[in-house]
């Protein structure tokens, strides 16, 4: 089931409103299929292409959403190569606390938590952080360690 934004121009939160009507109906009816989004909009080939730093923050939060879903039983996520595979999400070394933050428009200043150590972005670039520093995020998903 495609489960995606109406456009490519669409933030990809938006599906969640598509993935808690398709929840609410079929458990109203009774029924608990497996749910997977298959990928985005069809018509995304005959769209107008999103700049680079769109579409690299568009394909994070497209994945981080799908995340979210999990709670309206969406059980997997798929999109195909969108902008390859160095979302730095994963990470060796066992447990550690971290978050994954970004706006859906605009930007906003966060202060840092007195844990937080390091601050990752998209595009490969990370930098320390300490208790106090002031955190921008924009629309580009940034991941915060501690």
């Amino acid at each position: 089931m495609p489960l995606h934004q109406r456009t490519a121009s669409d933030p990809p939160e938006t599906m969640l409103e598509l993935a808690a009507l398709v929840d609410r109906t079929l458990h109203e009816a009774g029924v608990h299929p497996r749910l997977w989004s298959t990928g985005t909009t069809y018509t995304l080939p005959l769209e107008r292409p999103l700049d680079a730093a769109t579409a690299r923050a568009f394909a994070a939060r497209y994945f981080l959403t799908g995340l979210y879903a999990r709670d309206l039983n969406v059980e997997r996520m798929y999109f195909y190569n969108w902008g390859g595979g160095k979302i730095p999400i994963v990470r060796d070394g066992g447990t550690q606390r971290a978050a994954i933050i970004w706006t859906v428009a605009g930007s906003a200043e966060l202060t840092a938590h007195r844990s937080a150590t390091m601050l990752h972005r998209l595009d490969g670039t990370s930098h320390p952080v300490r208790r106090g520093d002031t955190i921008t995020v924009g629309q580009e998903p940034v991941f915060v360690e501690g």
